[in-house]
C-alpha cells in the first residue's frame, strides 16, 4: 500500500461531517458520492483519518488499534453487492494509543472493531485507493450532547497534526418513517435541516447542543441521538477563524438529511 504524500504535512486539516444515508448510495456514482469524492480531492492529503461514526455506540469510549481493520457489514439484507465490499485501509495503532494518552478523557483500546458502514461507505469514495490509515473512535452512549461537543473540542489538536476528523451520521434521521421515494422530503425534515443549518451558519452553538428545545419537529427528525451526535464532534473541532460550508445538501427518502458540513481553515 502506498503511503500518503508528506508534501502538505504541517498544514491544518479540515474537520468534516458527512451525511452518509443509505448504504445503497455507495454502490454507484451519484450526486452524494461524487460530492464526497470532490471534498477529498480539494483538501490536502491527510496523514491519517479519525472517523467517528453513528454506527459504533459503546459504554465508555473506545478507539481501534487493529493493524488491518476488518470491513463490517452492519446492516440487514439490503443488496448482496454490499456484503462483498472490502475497504482495506490500514489502521494506525500507534496513533490510536497516542490519542488515548493525550485527550482529557478515558479511552479503551479496541482491537476487534473495524470499519462500520458509516465509515467505509463514505471512505471508499473519498479515498478509493485506501492508502490513508484510518482509526475509529466510538460514541459513548452515556454522554450528553454537550459532552460529545466537548470531546470534539478536545480532539481539535489533531487538525494541526495533519489528521482528518471525519464524523459520519445524519442530522435528520428517522428510519421508521423512511419513504421509498428517494426525492421525497417531509416538511418537518426540511424544516429541521434548514433550522440546524441556520444555527451553524450563525455560529449559534447552544441550540445545536440543546436541540431537544427546538420544537416538536425535533421529535420526528431526531428520535434517537446516535446519528446526530457525530455532528457535534465536527462542530466542537471548529475554531473561530474556520470557514463553515455545506458541500452536500438534500433530504433523501423523506426523513434522512444528506447535509454534509465542511469546516475549513482560512
Amino acid at each position: 500500500m502506498s503511503l500518503p504524500t508528506q508534501a502538505n504535512m504541517g498544514q491544518r486539516m479540515p474537520a468534516l461531517f458527512i451525511g452518509h444515508g443509505t448504504p445503497i448510495y455507495t454502490l454507484s456514482e451519484n450526486r452524494y458520492t461524487n460530492a464526497w469524492k470532490a471534498i477529498a480531492t480539494n483538501m490536502i492529503v491527510p496523514k491519517a483519518i479519525l472517523c467517528i461514526s453513528a454506527h459504533w455506540m459503546t459504554r465508555g469510549t473506545r478507539i481501534t488499534t487493529a493493524e488491518y481493520p476488518k470491513t463490517i457489514h452492519d446492516f440487514g439484507p439490503i443488496d448482496p453487492q454490499l456484503n462483498v465490499i472490502e475497504y482495506k485501509a490500514h489502521g494506525a495503532p500507534a496513533l490510536a494509543r497516542d490519542i488515548a494518552g493525550r485527550v482529557p478523557f478515558d479511552i479503551e483500546l479496541d482491537e476487534s472493531w473495524g470499519f462500520d458502514h458509516g465509515a467505509w461507505t463514505v471512505l471508499r469514495h473519498m479515498f478509493p485507493d485506501a492508502n490513508i490509515p484510518v482509526i475509529q473512535m466510538s460514541l459513548d452512549m452515556n454522554l450528553s450532547a454537550r459532552e460529545h461537543f466537548e470531546r470534539g473540542k478536545a480532539l481539535d489538536f489533531l487538525r494541526d497534526e495533519n489528521i482528518l476528523i471525519l464524523a459520519s451520521g445524519n442530522i435528520v434521521h428517522n428510519l421508521t418513517l423512511i419513504d421509498p421515494r428517494e426525492n421525497h422530503a417531509y416538511p418537518w425534515a426540511l424544516h429541521t435541516d434548514a433550522k440546524m443549518a441556520h444555527h451553524m451558519v450563525q455560529n449559534d452553538i447552544e441550540p445545536l447542543i440543546d436541540y431537544s428545545s427546538l420544537g416538536e419537529d425535533i421529535e420526528l427528525a431526531i428520535p434517537t441521538p446516535e446519528h446526530y451526535w457525530p455532528l457535534l464532534y465536527a462542530l466542537g473541532a471548529k475554531n473561530d477563524d474556520d470557514i463553515l460550508s455545506f458541500p452536500v445538501m438534500g433530504i433523501s427518502h423523506g426523513s434522512n438529511s444528506m447535509r454534509s458540513v465542511l469546516i475549513s481553515p482560512q
